[in-house]
């Protein structure tokens, strides 16, 4: 019987221990859609591009300077377009999204995006960004 328990502990042992059941989150726990900070249009930037960091600070005058920090993970340069929406606490516009703009990111490189709100009544953002297409850059 010993032996037994002793074989039966160092099989356990060996394989990391009894199974266990996955751990969900619940729903209300799980982040919507619209929350995200930043969205990759492409599927191919997808893969490339990493948000590390994101910081809102809010300006004396009410306005929001919204920041993020994004990385080029591959060994080559990336030519981006990026655009910016402010949004209010129920998650609206509260001006118009801005224009595409052009951002070049060099092989391995980390850049630091900043853009000010023209409205006080922003309090949090969304960024977008897509591959430039050949002619645009």
């Amino acid at each position: 019987m010993k032996i037994a328990f002793t074989l039966m502990a160092c099989l356990l042992a060996a394989c990391g221990g009894p199974p266990h059941q996955a751990r969900e989150k619940s729903s209300d726990r799980l982040a919507a859609v619209d929350a995200s900070t930043m969205v990759v249009l492409d599927h191919e930037l997808r893969f490339t591009l990493e948000l590390l960091d994101h910081r809102v600070v809010r300006l004396p005058d009410g306005r929001l300077r919204a920041q993020i920090r994004i990385a080029n993970r591959t060994g080559s340069d990336l030519k981006t377009q990026v655009a910016w929406t402010f949004k209010d606490d129920s998650n609206f516009a509260v001006e118009s999204e801005t224009p595409f703009e052009h951002v070049l990111f060099g092989a391995g490189q980390t850049r630091d995006l900043t853009r000010e709100s023209l409205s006080n009544a922003a309090t949090r953002f969304h960024v977008q960004a897509r591959t430039a297409k050949p002619g645009e850059f």
